[in-house]
């Protein structure tokens, strides 16, 4: 077998310290860690998962994926509220300084999560 043909079988510099091999899922700093939250999932949980049928997983897929569009269209909506909600729903957004029909969006958007 020629040289050409042949593995380099020498151990690499990082393996001979002992160091994981730079660039397989090692964070290089704090800023990209704090990006990205850990998620716990409890055993009822997980369980429900494994029981989900295609159809539910499909579904979830598909909810997931028009919520995170990122297209940014929106449709225009009459709806009815009580008098005394909707002021007390303004006036609660004022005070924290925030625009009500957003802040009726974020609600949304966090009961679709489950939040």
């Amino acid at each position: 077998m020629s040289d050409k043909n042949r593995c380099d079988r020498r151990s690499h510099r990082h393996q001979e310290e002992g160091r994981a091999r730079p660039g397989l899922g090692r964070h290089q700093g704090t800023e990209e860690a704090s990006m990205r939250p850990v998620q716990f999932f409890n055993d009822e949980y997980l369980e429900q998962c494994r029981r989900a049928t295609p159809e539910a997983i499909l579904e979830f897929l598909e909810s997931f994926r028009l919520m995170n569009e990122k297209s940014g269209k929106s449709k225009l909506i009459s709806i009815k509220v009580p008098l005394s909600l909707l002021e007390g729903f303004r006036r609660r957004c004022e005070l924290e300084e925030v625009r009500y029909q957003t802040q009726i969006k974020r609600l949304m958007e966090q009961w679709l999560r489950g939040v």
